[in-house]
């Protein structure tokens, strides 16, 4: 009986150890050992240093401490500048966020849910390179269908949006505010710290709400890829 009792405990115990082993050699081991690479990696770098985020972004480091290191993504009439927020990556879902409307109601972008959506980040209306991006979104937008919307975004006040898709004649595009909370530039990654502006840029995310397309446009004064967004989301409304 004793002897049974053992095999008994034995048959119980040996796969629980077998399997912890396997876990050990091929997840814990290896996990533990990139962290190690990863931490030896960040404890190499130096202001100055040019880099490659996960995102597929490239800057240069601004600043490096225990905690944090800060990277320059985005340029603003060659003067370099800040991103702040969660950095959009393709594969990934599409936070859910809210902004304000022309009537400054607040809209959340769930109301979009099930289409697919390019999303147009601009800084402000007020400048010629915005204008443009606008008209060519709308442009765009009457060539896509009804399975995929353009929504435009910006800190610019409602009543200035308003005004700007008036004298534009934009009528194709959805254009909302992100001005009281940034919720989109901070979920996204596009706001710039030091002018609480949105970058410029484009992000594509299908009728599940997965992102499939990113573009953080390196200098501000340079339009988006259009082709690229355009037809990312062609392929995505077929």
């Amino acid at each position: 009986d004793a002897a049974g009792g053992l095999n008994g405990f034995l048959v119980q115990v040996v796969p629980i150890i077998l399997i912890f082993v396997v876990f050990w050699f091929f997840l814990i081991r290896p996990q533990q050992k990139r962290q190690k690479e990863h931490q030896k990696m960040c404890e190499a770098l130096t202001k100055g240093d040019e880099v490659v985020t996960v995102g597929g972004m490239a800057g240069r480091i601004a600043d490096v401490s225990e905690q944090y290191i800060v990277i320059e993504i985005s340029n603003v009439d060659g003067k370099p500048v800040t991103l702040v927020g969660n950095r959009c990556k393709v594969g990934e879902t599409a936070p859910v966020f809210t902004v304000t409307d022309a009537g400054l109601q607040p809209v959340s972008s769930d109301v979009f849910h099930g289409k697919v959506r390019i999303y147009s980040v601009f800084p402000s209306v007020d400048t010629p390179v915005c204008s443009l991006q606008n008209i060519r979104f709308n442009r765009e937008a009457s060539k896509l269908g009804d399975d995929v919307v353009v929504v435009s975004l910006s800190v610019d006040l409602p009543f200035a949006q308003k005004r700007f898709c008036a004298a534009e004649g934009i009528d194709r595009v959805h254009v909302f505010s992100d001005y009281r909370e940034l919720d989109f530039g901070m979920k996204y990654g596009f706001v710039i710290d030091s002018l609480r502006l949105l970058a410029r840029g484009v992000v594509v995310v299908d009728r599940d709400d997965v992102v499939r397309y990113v573009e953080y446009v390196p200098e501000v004064t340079h339009e988006p890829d259009y082709e690229k967004a355009l037809a990312v989301a062609r392929e995505l409304a077929k």
